[in-house]
């Protein structure tokens, strides 16, 4: 009897033990993932798009064979053209730097002047220069004077360059040379001061044509005899600005 009491008593033990098991509940924690402006989940970029810029300092000047007398003109022109591989608003623009670096002995005094044009078309009439030699006889000394009546005329489509204002005029500058004025005088005390003009937002439509005269200008109150035999320089320099 006792046994079979003992037997009861276990499978009511296990039994117990089952419910309690099978009934049991057990603490946990809950993790929540809310994500937020999922439409902004991409990084997209795209590189930008330099021009290609083509400075064209132009034809050499011939002197050689030339007798340059006071009055005698120099025209330079010179191109300044942008490409661009892509023809949309990604291509951006640049700032060019044209740099005028005079080497002008001393003896030339402000003789030496110069102006800038800048012309959009590809009319290579827009500025144009003439040089004619002439002969006079100097009733004072007996002697004869020799010197150039030269003539440059800029066309209607062009502005002048301002080196007061370091840009170029809103308005038109056509006509002689002599009427609308001079851009500057090269400095002879300094050697070293070099004019720079600064041609901005260079892009791939870009297509201007610039035109750099100098002027070796006929002094008519002064005698210009110490100047004879002397050599002056003015080198054009093109770069990107930084």
């Amino acid at each position: 009897m006792e046994r079979k009491n003992t037997i009861l008593l276990t499978v009511i033990a296990i039994a117990t033990l089952l419910v309690a098991v099978v009934g049991a509940t057990f603490a946990y924690f809950t993790a929540t993932f809310k994500p937020q402006n999922e439409e902004y989940n991409t990084v997209s970029a795209k590189a930008a798009v330099l021009p290609t810029v083509t400075f064209n300092y132009g034809d050499k000047i011939e002197t050689s064979g030339v007798d340059i007398y006071p009055g005698y003109k120099f025209l330079k022109e010179v191109t300044v053209k942008g490409t661009c591989t892509d023809s949309g608003d990604d291509c951006k623009t640049v700032d060019l730097v044209l740099t005028l670096k005079p080497n002008i002995p001393a003896e030339f005094g402000s003789n030496i002047k110069y102006a800038v044009y800048k012309s959009s078309t590809s009319n290579s009439e827009a500025v144009s220069c003439d040089n004619v030699k002439k002969e006079l006889t100097d009733e004072s000394s007996g002697g004869v004077k020799y010197y150039y009546e030269g003539t440059c005329t800029a066309g209607s489509d062009v502005t002048q360059y301002n080196s007061n204002n370091k840009d170029f005029a809103d308005s038109i500058k056509s006509g002689k040379i002599e009427e609308t004025g001079y851009s500057g005088t090269f400095n002879t005390k300094d050697n070293s001061e070099d004019v720079t003009i600064l041609i901005e937002d260079v892009g791939g439509s870009t297509d201007d044509t610039y035109y750099v005269v100098v002027d070796y200008f006929n002094n008519t109150s002064d005698n210009q005899n110490t100047e004879q035999g002397k050599e002056f320089t003015i080198t054009l320099e093109a770069n990107l600005q930084p």
